[in-house]
């Protein structure tokens, strides 16, 4: 049976929050907000939080609610 990314991006997201970069490195897609798109489109809630690491910008994380 073939995984999909989104199924490997929505199986992570239940579980911890994770940022673009995240997705990226851990799940090999090119367009994670792509794919969190057809997740949502699924019929999955995703919270949305913005993080900051101490020396840089500001980026969103995103986490399954439901």
């Amino acid at each position: 049976m073939k995984t999909y990314q989104r199924d490997r991006i929505a199986s992570k997201l239940r579980r911890r929050w994770m940022s673009a970069m995240d997705m990226i490195r851990e799940c090999g897609t090119t367009s994670p907000h792509r794919r969190m798109t057809d997740i949502r489109k699924r019929g999955w809630v995703i919270v949305e939080r913005w993080a900051k690491v101490k020396s840089g910008p500001r980026f969103k994380q995103y986490r399954i609610v439901s």
